[in-house]
């Protein structure tokens, strides 16, 4: 290696250095937008990369690219954006980042409709599911891609469906009349069959790892069971007034309590005395959570609440619902069962520009 080595180095690296994006912002619909910098040409590439407390992710976007939709499978609210430029493994500057905050758009869209009263639903994958229909044994699951597709029921004839829960490909739902809490595959392809029996007006459930956890409203208690249905229940939260709803996330379990004031209450899933997240509303019915946020389904006012479930202000998402029964996320699109208006709404995230 001769002397001038390191100087013909330093030269060939600068002569590959490139300009930076220029008026990185945020556009309509989701699009992150930016001017592509001078000397770019068909071997420049950009790099956007999201950041928040716990969830970091990198989006490539192709040479003579000005724009990119923001990705559907952000798992926060919060993230701060930069953007860099690539060619030959050199990378430019980065402007300023942005700051970025999810909401949600002021307007739903129906997604399927004439559903005979749905009741619950749950997520499994990109498929809603949701349960409606009357005790007389005409009760139904429908299948609802969140792609468009076509909805379809995967099983009719039920005797009873009420509140419903999903993990993997198996679902779980209540027989509020019957006492019992049933099981079936995501495809309908064999019969329900009965987890757990003799239960007093069981209403909402969710799962949690292993476990099912079911509102009574005949007992005011959230018990839980083994999915398998192998051993005894244990009440896990007492003292209720009609719970309704359940929804469980970071070993906190969130209850709804369908009476007129209602309350909407929070425990640590382990059990322990109830305290509530919100009170006086007007009898809240399904709870959703996703991404810190906490969903709440108002059946008498027609509208769909949020919260963060660190605290902080209540705000309205959906109004003008005709009773809606049950919430559930997907991607960060919220999905609404209206069970009086027989359809299931969407309300599709959005990204604003964050104030703090």
């Amino acid at each position: 290696m001769n002397a001038n080595t390191p100087k013909e180095i330093r030269v060939i690296f600068e002569g590959g250095k490139i300009n930076p994006p220029q008026n990185f912002a945020l556009d309509a619909n989701n699009t992150l937008t930016w001017k592509c910098p001078d000397g770019s040409d068909e071997q420049t590439t950009y790099e956007l990369t999201y950041i928040s407390a716990t969830d970091t992710k990198i989006q490539k976007a192709s040479a003579k690219s000005d724009k990119v939709t923001i990705p559907t499978d952000l798992r926060e609210t919060r993230y701060h954006v930069t953007i860099r430029a690539t060619k030959d493994n050199n990378y430019s500057d980065t402007p300023s980042p942005l700051a970025i905050t999810a909401t949600h758009a002021s307007k739903s869209e129906i997604i399927a409709e004439g559903l005979s009263y749905p009741y619950g639903m749950a997520a499994s994958g990109d498929n809603l599911y949701v349960a409606g229909g009357s005790s007389s044994g005409n009760a139904k699951i429908w299948k609802i891609p969140t792609n468009g597709d076509t909805t379809k029921p995967v099983r009719e004839n039920i005797a009873e469906t009420y509140a419903m829960a999903a993990a993997g490909d198996t679902l779980y739902f209540t027989q509020y009349l019957a006492g019992a809490v049933m099981k079936m595959p995501t495809d309908g392809g064999t019969e329900p069959v009965l987890v757990i029996g003799g239960r007093k007006s069981p209403t909402g459930v969710a799962v949690v790892g292993d476990s099912l956890y079911i509102a009574e409203k005949g007992t005011g208690t959230v018990v839980r069971e083994p999915i398998h249905g192998l051993t005894s229940v244990d009440p896990v939260v007492s003292g209720l007034s009609s719970p309704f709803g359940v929804a469980a996330a970071d070993g906190i379990l969130y209850i709804s309590e369908n009476v007129d004031h209602g309350r909407v209450m929070k425990a640590f899933i382990t059990g322990g005395i109830p305290t509530p997240v919100i009170q006086d509303r007007e009898k809240p019915t399904g709870l959703a959570v996703a991404d810190g946020i906490l969903y709440i389904a108002e059946g008498d006012s027609g509208k769909v609440l949020m919260i963060p479930t660190a605290g902080g202000t209540v705000s309205t998402v959906a109004e003008d619902l005709n009773f809606p029964t049950a919430v559930t996320v997907v991607n960060g699109t919220l999905y609404i069962a209206e069970g009086k208006g027989a359809r299931v709404r969407k309300v599709p995230r959005l990204w604003k520009l964050s104030t703090q």
